[in-house]
């Protein structure tokens, strides 16, 4: 719920909603809502909900990512197709 709320108030920011407005949005639904009226003034269709740095927490979820996203295998893999000698993860995100 938290994580949901976060990426619905990071669109808002983007779309340039003041920050005193943004912060009435105490749930998820409240930020929806708000987001939804903004692209409907805008014209603009809703995007889509990214929410960041979804390695971090104490969920089972979080270890599991965390895990996937920096084992060596994956990133040789990631370097091998790239055709370059290392990559770097720049964040997770979904």
């Amino acid at each position: 719920e938290r994580r949901c709320l976060e990426g619905y108030t990071q669109k808002l920011r983007v779309f340039g909603v003041p920050p005193a407005e943004i912060k009435k949005c105490e749930t998820v639904a409240q930020a929806k809502s708000k987001l939804d009226a903004v692209c409907e003034q805008e014209g603009f269709e809703v995007p889509f909900l990214q929410i960041f740095n979804i390695h971090r927490g104490s969920r089972e979820e979080a270890s599991l990512i965390r895990d996937f996203a920096v084992d060596p295998m994956i990133g040789r893999m990631a370097a091998d197709l790239l055709g370059v000698d290392e990559v770097m993860l720049y964040q997770t995100c979904a």
